[in-house]
């Protein structure tokens, strides 16, 4: 029987990947990279998915600009067995744009996702969904992939015991519980932004959305941990009730609701109620990952 929170911890990344809506405005791609335009795309008649042999695209910032290093992580779900083989990530030029050739054994595919981010920056992980629509076995992404910068916290307690809870605050007087200790990446790093426009992951609207940085699980498998109590400003009316969802990243696991958050997922994860101006989590709907957090109301 399976804890709540318990489950596999997976190395698999992303599950939202571009698709034509949310990613920035429309921009045809054109870059040249000759290590592509010299490849045999000749598909395997044997596929029963679709061949993809190479992938162009760009990763801009949230003001349209390249974002030079970027890493586009691709996950391919191959279509022979289901398979998802995450592919090792070449950095975008200087003006965003990359071009990567896709491994043989990997061409043949039912689905390609992307984690995009770039380490020891400003910006959050975004994840995009590709369409799959391959022109001679070259696909080529159509909108940019955005990614959002993250505002440092506004009031970090010092670290002092890692096991210890404290109140952070963040963007927009956005509030955590936070115990640092499950972090993977430093207490140091704990940021969010609060985003006012759709993104390239998000397929349904929220009536609040937040990156979160660093990117992490909040509590440990096989300990009592739950993760980080939330409170949010809001200027819904007191006792108003909303939904709260997490953006899935890394690790696919149970959440208290019992469905799996797998990468590049939203999922609910659980409820909150307006006091004092706050959208308060119930107990029971604390906050399990650091990547995006959603929230609805009912």
């Amino acid at each position: 029987m399976r804890n709540f929170y318990g489950s596999t911890r997976s190395l698999l990344l992303a599950v939202l990947v571009i698709g034509p809506l949310g990613c920035g405005s429309d921009e045809e791609v054109s870059p040249q990279f000759p290590e592509l335009d010299a490849l045999d795309t000749t598909p395997d008649p044997s596929c029963s998915g679709t061949w993809v042999a190479g992938v162009t695209g760009r990763i801009v910032d949230e003001n349209g600009a390249g974002v030079p290093a970027a890493f586009p992580q691709m996950c391919v779900r191959l279509a022979e067995n289901g398979f998802l083989s995450c592919l090792v990530p070449e950095p975008a030029r200087d003006d965003g744009y990359f071009g990567q050739v896709i491994p043989a054994d990997n061409r043949c595919m039912s689905d390609l996702n992307f984690r995009v981010f770039l380490g020891d920056s400003p910006y959050g992980t975004t994840y995009c969904r590709s369409d799959l629509r391959a022109d001679d076995g070259i696909l080529s992404i159509g909108s940019p992939l955005v990614l959002y910068e993250v505002t440092p916290a506004a009031d970090l307690p010092p670290e002092g015991d890692p096991e210890v809870s404290r109140t952070v605050v963040l963007a927009d007087g956005l509030e955590l519980d936070v115990i640092p200790a499950p972090l993977y990446g430093s207490y140091a790093e704990l940021g969010a932004s609060r985003l006012d426009e759709s993104t390239c992951f998000a397929d349904e609207s929220f009536d609040v959305l937040y990156a979160l940085t660093p990117e992490s699980l909040t509590f440990r498998f096989g300990t009592s941990e739950v993760g980080f109590p939330v409170r949010i400003p809001t200027s819904l009316p007191e006792g108003s009730v909303v939904d709260l969802y997490v953006l899935g990243g890394l690790d696919e696991f149970e959440l208290q609701t019992g469905t799996t958050l797998t990468e590049g997922a939203f999922e609910k994860f659980g409820t909150g109620h307006v006091a004092d101006g706050m959208i308060v989590s119930d107990p029971g709907s604390e906050l399990p990952y650091l990547t995006w957090l959603g929230v609805r109301a009912q």
